[in-house]
């Protein structure tokens, strides 16, 4: 994820892998607005969601390096947070899968996504 004040934009960066870690899809995201840093992560899980769906995939476990964000989506609970409807969202889409599992990762284990979307602010369109 990257915050470019400003520009007024965000990046979003999407990265999903095989059983064995190996890339099967990457997207990279041009948001234009430079949002808080909690609504561009919960934008990131929104975009991984709707891009698994949209590849049919079935089983899915949702990486990210926010803790916070983490605990809202795996929490029963509806969110009423500032991004509660985006995590609302998301659950949405998690109930849709056979399969649909939360794991929180250190930073470091989340560069390729980072990189993604540190490098979208210098494109001029989304790519996957």
């Amino acid at each position: 994820m990257e915050i470019k004040r400003e520009l007024n934009q965000s990046g979003v960066g999407v990265v999903i892998r095989d059983n064995n870690g190996a890339v099967l899809v990457s997207c990279s995201e041009k948001l234009h607005q430079a949002y808080k840093l909690d609504e561009v992560e919960a934008l990131a899980a929104l975009k991984a969601a709707s891009l698994a769906r949209e590849l049919g995939f079935r089983n899915v476990i949702l990486e990210g390096d926010s803790l916070c964000l983490i605990k809202a989506l795996k929490s029963a609970e509806d969110s009423f947070s500032p991004t509660g409807l985006l995590v609302d969202n998301v659950k949405r889409f998690a109930s849709s899968f056979e399969r649909w599992m939360y794991s929180h990762v250190k930073r470091n284990g989340n560069s390729v996504a980072h990189s993604l979307a540190k490098n979208v602010i210098r494109i001029p369109y989304s790519q996957v």
